[in-house]
């Protein structure tokens, strides 16, 4: 059973229900960072305050929050970790040694000039092979571009021996050409998927998720980085793209995801704490997810010297479905995206709380 340091919540209550200092060894000082976050997630997020209380006490609590259309999934999560902000970004920069750590075991980071061998380890599941091979634009189980469905079905000999060989390579070839396109045009480059009728605009997917409400403060910068790329610079943040496979549901989902990491070592009005901006951009996924964009804000605890809250927000969109299994799967998403997330937050929050070993 795992076992939570509750760090001077007592002192916490008190200090809020009587508006008392609390004189005496170890008690917590409420600073303008505990506030400002306080205050987020209780009026912005939905909160209670005893949420507040558990995050402040190092358990994880994650919402699933109301969106306007019914193919967005949002959820938010907060937990506080003792370690460093420093810590996580390091790590997050490392994502495939990360989110291995984290249980995600089929995950590979591309060179900082991507690579095509850089998706060598990435293996086509063989139902998603079987699909493909009676894959046509309108009529697919996969999220592809009209141009990448009738790349399989001239290449690929499927009554040979080395189709699922050959199907892999031409799944690779049409990843790492996603990703060239993206960055040399970004989000307007990325084209349409064709697996349904009408087919989805991939940059409207992608344009329609931010949400101002996602970070306790403005991030002007990073969204106009994400919005513009590559046309934006973002002095001072440092970016990079990787691919990995989720099991979300029903199918595992691979994804090509863009990660900037934006820090703030001064900090900024309002905000003093904030460290950093850790931005995910799902570039491509194969499977239910035609755009997703998590944001995590890393901001140092006033209350304890070492430690620092983890916000972490997610917005997707969930589209080429319909009827009754549109509404299944966000079913099966929402049932299982708010424990889900806790689970991840508690999982970053041990590995980062883990000594490191020495290199």
């Amino acid at each position: 059973m795992r076992h939570y340091r509750c760090v001077n919540t007592i002192s916490v209550v008190i200090l809020s229900l009587l508006g008392a200092a609390l004189v005496g060894e170890g008690a917590a000082q409420v600073g303008p960072n505990r506030e400002t976050l306080r205050r987020y997630l209780t009026n912005q997020i939905g909160y209670s305050d005893q949420d507040w209380r558990d995050v402040l006490a190092g358990r994880s609590v994650a919402k699933n929050l109301e969106t306007s259309d019914s193919v967005d999934v949002s959820i938010f999560g907060a937990v506080r970790i003792r370690g460093r902000a420093r810590d996580l970004a390091e790590q997050i920069r490392e994502i495939d040694v990360f989110e291995r750590k984290l249980n995600i075991v089929d995950v590979g980071r591309f060179s900082d000039v991507p690579r095509r061998r850089d998706l060598d380890a990435l293996e086509l599941h063989e139902s998603d092979a079987n699909d493909l091979r009676d894959c046509r634009p309108g009529d697919c189980e996969l999220q592809l571009s009209e141009e990448a469905m009738l790349q399989f079905d001239a290449r690929v000999d499927w009554d040979g021996a080395n189709a699922l060989a050959q199907a892999t390579r031409i799944y690779q070839d049409v990843l790492f050409e996603t990703l060239r396109a993206y960055r040399v045009g970004g989000v307007d480059a990325l084209g349409t998927y064709a697996d349904r009728n009408p087919p989805t605009p991939i940059t409207e997917e992608v344009h329609g998720l931010a949400h101002p409400l996602d970070t306790p403060v403005p991030i002007p910068g990073l969204t106009r980085f994400l919005r513009e790329y590559p046309r934006s610079s973002l002095p001072g943040a440092h970016d990079f793209f990787y691919w990995n496979v989720g099991d979300f549901g029903m199918k595992p989902t691979t994804r090509l995801n863009q990660v900037v990491i934006q820090p703030f070592p001064a900090g900024v009005a309002g905000l003093p704490g904030l460290r950093y901006v850790i931005a995910t951009r799902q570039i491509y996924a194969n499977h239910y997810f035609s755009a997703t964009l998590e944001l995590r804000t890393l901001v140092d605890d006033d209350g304890e010297d070492d430690a620092f809250f983890l916000l972490y927000a997610t917005r997707s969109r969930i589209t080429g479905l319909s009827g009754y299994f549109k509404g299944l799967l966000r079913a099966i998403v929402k049932r299982r995206a708010r424990s889900g997330m806790e689970r991840y937050l508690t999982n970053t929050q041990t590995v980062v709380e883990s000594p490191r070993p020495r290199r």
